[in-house]
């Protein structure tokens, strides 16, 4: 690799040679992806390296990693308004905000992962970014400069920015740094693990590669290092304990050593995908997130805690997986969280999720009996607002739903009545067939006449050349699937396009459909009926979604009694013989991960989970046909 490329794309480097290497995957892997980067785009090289490493999808693709964001969000009338990321990676982060910022500066030591961020910023010609080398406890900026300073993943490796300190010490350094830089009413976000985490208490590794680390004495942990080996992914070795991380009070008391006036923070299960997150100490946002666990699968332990006093679960709380941090400088401003709260309440501050959607995020708020009351929605960029507000006119339209519209801080914020139903069974099979009745009410409604075998034709071309660009090996098997679809008839209809147990709930004897941001006016009718009996055959044979599609689609699974009625159902409904679904399961899949490509769409999971069913599809084919065929 050209070790000149720093100086081509203008890194600010005040740290001169390559140095030490870590992250998440390997130098070689690293330096992979940037030739990938620089042939073919930055896009293809993240998608290159997340179908190997689907772990890293999220982390390096998914929009939804800044809804932290929301709870600090602050108007600010100062120009320019600054925004620093702090071993900022792969610059996920840094490039999301940046509709929010008008200068963003990202600082990371790693000399590969610099040079990749880099490649994006000239890629995407995103000139407020700047991307600057250097050590985080020893930051190249005035006093006063920043708004918002990102120290996410950051604080517990700051340590290993000079070994021979004491890495409290050096962590305090750092964050005395942050408050040097921070604008009066500025504020440090810092995503971290929770150092007393019940997970650790169950044998889980922390940053040392070893368990119950984190929860021994320091001097201990440093023993354990030492003579069991840690930190081995990293090139240099180390024989002593050094990724310090801390309890919730310790994280409070450390920030009030480096100066922070005001510290609030919030649990959730993953900073680096902090889907849901909740104000510390608030009991009734903490069981509403144990029914939310224990609703999506049993789950005994989350059922367990739920029964206990609220006195007794309240300590729990602090055994959160992972922390979110705000800590200001001086006086807190008021943010787009305070003014929606004091909407919501003029006498106390109610308990409230925040949970993360596809292009938006949702608060849902309780009352005192942590009944819930109001869901408030707010799109996550400028360019979602449409989108968001098109799908609540729909809302309105199709559930006939009240929804009232405001604007805080200039977003528009949607406030939804909140209706505290029944979730959808997925192998409950009177669910299914009223959600059936449902749907085929609503193409009915929507129906358009034929859609001309032309328009097929085009179409099925337009996702062949996409299935060239997925490079998949059975390319001509997918062919012939296709072109069998031209000779059907298929009928045009409007699409909800993510029609699945998990948007379906009962209220009151009826059926709601929520999440219309896929909506497609002029669509297919074999789209929605299918994707629903698709989606639906993953999610029983836990946790192997995989598992669970093949053996439902071949008649040993749960889900199999249920989806034999439902196919029969489409005989009956379509006049459309089971057996040429074969051929109709590629063509939703594909559809399904050309929407979700980040390289026309925002990217979602499932642009990898249909490409694993593509392959299902592809090597299970003659026993689903079989299967299909003995109906």
């Amino acid at each position: 690799m050209n070790e000149n490329l720093d100086g081509r794309f203008n890194i600010l480097d005040f740290i001169g040679c390559s140095g030490n290497y870590w992250g998440e995957v390997s130098q070689t892997a690293m330096r992979d992806v940037i030739e990938k980067a620089l042939k073919d785009g930055y896009l293809n090289a993240l998608l290159e390296i997340t179908s190997v490493r689907n772990d890293l999808a999220y982390y390096l693709l998914s929009q939804s990693r800044i809804d932290w964001f929301f709870h600090c969000l602050a108007k600010n009338n100062s120009r320019p308004t600054r925004l620093l990321d702090v071993g900022s990676g792969w610059g996920t982060l840094s490039f999301l905000l940046a509709e929010y910022f008008d200068e963003v500066w990202s600082v990371e030591p790693v000399y590969e992962r610099a040079v990749f961020q880099a490649i994006k910023r000239e890629q995407t010609k995103a000139e407020k970014v700047r991307i600057v080398r250097c050590w985080a406890h020893k930051l190249p900026f005035p006093n006063d400069f920043f708004d918002l300073v990102i120290a996410n993943g950051l604080l517990e490796w700051v340590p290993f920015g000079d070994l021979s300190k004491n890495p409290k010490k050096m962590q305090l350094e750092f964050l005395r740094e942050a408050y040097r830089i921070l604008k009066i009413g500025g504020c440090l976000y810092i995503g971290i693990e929770n150092r007393i985490a019940y997970n650790y208490f169950l044998g889980s590794r922390d940053h040392s590669g070893l368990p119950y680390t984190s929860l021994l004495p320091r001097p201990l942990a440093g023993l354990s290092v030492a003579l069991l080996g840690g930190y081995k992914n990293r090139t240099d070795i180390l024989k002593k304990y050094v990724t310090y991380t801390y309890s919730a009070l310790g994280y409070k008391k450390l920030l009030t050593l480096a100066g922070f006036n005001k510290v609030e923070i919030y649990c959730t299960d993953n900073y680096n995908l902090p889907a849901i997150s909740y104000r510390l100490t608030d009991i009734r946002a903490f069981n509403n997130h144990l029914q939310g666990a224990s609703a999506k699968k049993p789950n005994f332990i989350s059922n367990f805690i739920l029964k206990l006093p609220n006195i007794v679960k309240y300590p729990l709380m602090f055994l959160s997986p992972c922390f979110l941090i705000f800590a200001y400088k001086g006086l807190k401003p008021e943010t787009f969280e305070s003014k929606l709260l004091n909407l919501i309440s003029s006498k106390s501050a109610p308990s409230f999720v925040r949970i993360s959607g596809n292009i938006d995020v949702t608060y849902h708020f309780f009352d005192s009996d942590g009944r819930p009351i109001k869901l408030v929605r707010v799109p996550r960029f400028k360019d979602d607002q449409s989108k968001v507000e098109k799908k609540e006119k729909i809302l309105i339209q199709i559930n006939r739903l009240q929804v009232e519209k405001k604007h805080l801080l200039g977003i528009p914020v949607f406030f939804e009545e909140y209706l505290n139903g029944i979730p959808f069974d997925i192998l409950n099979p009177e669910h299914n067939l009223r959600a059936l009745d449902w749907l085929f009410s609503f193409q009915k409604k929507t129906c358009k006449g034929y859609i001309a075998k032309d328009e097929i034709s085009s179409e099925i071309k337009d996702i062949l050349n996409h299935v060239k660009v997925l490079h998949i090996k059975y390319e001509k098997s997918i062919e012939e699937s296709l072109k069998n679809l031209i000779t059907i008839d298929h009928i045009r209809v409007s699409e909800h396009g993510d029609f699945w147990g998990g948007n379906i709930f009962f209220y009151n004897g009826r059926l709601y459909v929520l999440d219309w941001e896929d909506y497609n006016e002029r669509g297919n009718h074999l789209f929605d009926p299918v994707f629903f009996v698709i989606t639906n055959s993953l999610y029983t044979e836990h946790p192997n979604s995989l598992l669970s599609f093949y053996k439902n689609w071949t008649g040993t699974g749960q889900y199999s009694p249920i989806l034999k009625r439902i196919l029969l159902r489409f005989k009956d409904t379509f006049n459309l013989d089971p057996s040429i679904l074969i051929d109709v399961l590629p063509y939703i899949m594909l559809k399904k991960i050309i929407s979700c490509d980040p390289r026309t769409n925002n990217w979602r999971n499932n642009y990898f989970i249909f490409q694993r069913l593509l392959d299902v599809w592809h090597t299970h084919r003659n026993e689903i046909s079989r299967y299909l065929a003995s109906f």
